[in-house]
């Protein structure tokens, strides 16, 4: 028993972590960083204390086969880089609270991809929980009557959950099938060449070297608290919890993002975004409920198995 509590525990700290995120990427945005470079540095500052444990504990994580090697970059470059600087624009320019509901979809983008290309039956409780999610969604983007946000950052809420799908399905299907620490370590390091090439390129990484210290006191909050803090609790959550009670108590996290946006910026959701995300929480609890019911079929290790055993958005 105290075990599990102490699971829990952890998990509620990932929330409370994994909630920062948002805020904090704001304030490396205000003082004068962009989304590119943000997740560049941070994904360069965890890369190098991931790869310094893994040369230490898992060297053969380092090694990839030839055959492997484009799920791994395909892997790095949607799974992480697009889910984290999708999020990070998301971030700026919509809610917090909004931007963590309209992520949360990721479930179900990996639910649709699953039947269309491998062919994974629907239940009815999946097609109903669908519904609802979408439901919310309109509801939370001001489909009745509310004051419509910013619609790129809400595209880009979307495309991060798509993302992080992304990274689901390589864990269920691709290349972190067999090896989910070798995938990890793989996503990290090809998402931050994948990300640190798209700053160079546009010129994004120069505001590296004009930023405040504030900036790098950010960057160095979301890499090791938002980044490796939170996957390292969620890992050692799992020693005394089941993957699918971590990931419906990790999803915790939207009601902590909403607590900080409310904390560090005053920022209130608006009654449509309470009701919207109220739906999309349920859709995804009963997903998850549904998948616990459905047996070992569905079950696998982290960080493929749960909802959101993740790296962190």
């Amino acid at each position: 028993m105290k075990g599990h509590l102490l699971g829990v525990f952890l998990v509620i700290l990932v929330g409370l972590f994994g909630g920062a995120t948002g805020p904090v990427e704001r304030f490396a945005f205000q003082a004068g960083l962009t989304p590119l470079s943000i997740n560049a540095a941070r994904l360069l500052i965890s890369t190098i204390l991931i790869l310094a444990f893994a040369a230490f504990r898992r060297p053969d994580a380092l090694v990839v086969e030839r055959p492997e090697l484009p799920g791994h970059i395909l892997n790095g470059a949607v799974g992480i880089g697009v889910t984290y600087v999708a999020t990070n624009i998301a971030f700026v320019r919509i809610p917090v609270g909004l931007a963590m509901m309209l992520f949360y979809l990721a479930p179900f983008w990996v639910m649709i991809a699953a039947r269309l290309f491998w062919k994974e039956p629907v239940t009815p409780l999946q097609a109903g929980c669908l519904l609802l999610a979408l439901t919310g969604t309109w509801i939370a983007v001001g489909g009745i009557g509310g004051n419509r946000p910013d619609l790129f950052g809400t595209l880009c809420a979307v495309a991060g959950g798509m993302g992080y799908a992304c990274y689901i399905l390589s864990g269920r299907y691709g290349v972190g099938r067999k090896e989910p620490f070798k995938a990890y370590i793989q996503a990290f390091l090809w998402g931050l060449l994948v990300v640190s090439a798209a700053a160079l390129v546009t010129g994004e990484a120069r505001t590296l070297l004009q930023t405040t210290a504030r900036g790098w006191i950010s960057l160095v909050v979301l890499a090791l608290v938002c980044t490796l803090g939170v996957y390292g609790l969620l890992m050692a959550s799992l020693r005394f919890i089941p993957g699918s009670v971590a990931s419906i108590v990790s999803m915790s996290e939207i009601a902590f993002a909403a607590g900080w946006a409310w904390l560090l910026f005053r920022e209130i959701p608006s009654p449509e975004v309470v009701r919207g995300g109220l739906l999309i929480i349920v859709s995804v609890l009963l997903l998850g409920f549904g998948k616990r019911k459905a047996g070992p079929r569905d079950r696998g290790p982290a960080p493929e198995n749960a909802v959101f055993s993740r790296p962190s958005s």
